[in-house]
């Protein structure tokens, strides 16, 4: 579903540009989960930006369902770290936003909504505002919103990032209830290592600035996966693999000469 070949990104800067991704390649399959970690600044952010059309590489392309760099549109849903909800809007209304302007009849925006509240357990919380919803209750809208287009392709950029512990634990379990139900494609980006072994079909970790590929990680363990899979020595021996590779790349980034 997703191609990436010789991807690479430059940004305009002083005294020579900078260069975030060089020589990205990586292929990802219609239902899988992909998820993305890696030091601080090595581009997974540009990256996902790319293949939303909200960026142009530099070089190399993206091919989203046969189509090359694809601009923006409805068959990829976006979703950051911040709730981006609109604040004069319900939950309900929340959700219907995108059908509504899509023009999506009434009575099909209702039945959409009422399917996801229920999916998102926010039943009784529908004609609350943004401002009455804890964190956590705010980033379910969100990612029931993005669902409401059911787009083919869900790319999430940090999206648990500013929760809590216990409430991060809770939006993985429902992100894992949900995905078991419809098998989006997902692109999921994470500083996590925990998150994306617990969330991930295929984990890459990234090197430290310029971003590249370091290695591809096939996760063999069994889904449903919740926290208990902590447990597992496979478990334990993907995750010691990851955070040897991260380390290795923090190390050089702290190395790295400071750019004016």
């Amino acid at each position: 579903m997703i191609t990436i070949r010789s991807l690479s990104k430059q940004f305009p800067a002083e005294p020579k540009p900078v260069t975030a991704l060089e020589e990205v390649n990586m292929d990802i399959q219609d239902g899988q989960f992909t998820c993305i970690v890696g030091a601080s600044g090595c581009g997974k952010s540009t990256l996902l930006k790319i293949v939303g059309g909200l960026e142009k590489p530099s070089t190399g392309f993206v091919k989203v369902n046969e189509k090359t760099n694809p601009k923006p549109d409805k068959s990829r849903g976006m979703m950051f770290q911040s709730y981006t909800l609109y604040p004069w809007l319900t939950v309900r209304q929340n959700i219907e936003f995108g059908l509504k302007i899509q023009n999506v009849p009434q009575a099909e925006r209702e039945k959409v909504s009422e399917m996801l509240i229920d999916q998102i357990k926010l039943r009784g919380f529908e004609h609350l505002y943004p401002s009455s919803l804890s964190g956590g209750m705010q980033q379910r809208v969100a990612i029931a919103r993005m669902l409401a287009n059911d787009p083919e392709i869900l790319l999430m950029d940090e999206p648990f990032g500013a929760l809590d512990a216990q409430t991060r634990t809770l939006m993985q379990s429902l992100l894992i209830d949900l995905w078991e139900k419809n098998h989006k494609t997902v692109l999921f980006v994470t500083h996590d290592i925990d998150e994306a072994i617990i969330l991930g079909d295929v984990v890459y970790v990234m090197s430290s600035h310029p971003g590249k590929v370091k290695k591809r990680i096939e996760i063999p363990l069994e889904r449903p996966r919740y926290h208990d899979s902590f447990l597992e020595p496979e478990y334990r021996e993907i995750k010691q693999e990851i955070t040897e590779l991260l380390y290795d790349e923090n190390q050089k980034s702290l190395r790295a000469p400071v750019l004016n």
